[in-house]
């Protein structure tokens, strides 16, 4: 199988890093409302997924998870504001690469994460997380 190029990996493993993220809000809350939020955002990660036509080799899949269980210790018992806050700092990062049909589906998952942040930070004032957020997301960038 031949590799995907490098920015379709990066792209890949943001989106990959945002589900991931979701998965575990999804196990720590329940709530019908919130269930929505969290089935939104999933629905639109997936789409923006489906927007890559070439898939990365095991290789290149093996680098992403390990990538991804890098930042367990970052996350280990915090506020799950942070894992919004994470995701939505990855959109931020990655967006700007982006264009047409990708950009717009991406600032669709952004509103629905900023959404879903909302639910868990509506005063938007948990500065501790945003704290967090910044060296988890600095830890994904290494």
């Amino acid at each position: 199988m031949e590799s995907a190029p490098t920015a379709t990996v990066k792209a890949l493993s943001n989106i990959a890093l945002i589900i991931g993220l979701t998965a575990q809000i999804e196990d720590k809350y329940k709530g019908k409302a919130f269930k929505d939020k969290i089935c939104r955002v999933k629905k639109e990660s997936e789409k923006l997924l489906d927007m890559w036509p070439e898939k990365p080799n095991k290789k290149q899949v093996a680098r992403i998870e390990r990538r991804i269980l890098r930042l367990e210790p970052n996350l280990e018992n915090k506020d799950v504001a942070v894992y919004t806050s994470t995701a939505l700092a990855v959109i931020d990062d990655f967006k700007q690469y982006l264009k047409k049909e990708k950009l717009k589906q991406t600032e669709i998952l952004e509103l629905r994460l900023f959404t879903l942040h909302k639910h868990l930070d509506n005063k938007l004032n948990k500065e501790y997380c945003y704290s967090d957020a910044h060296k988890t997301f600095k830890a994904w960038e290494e």
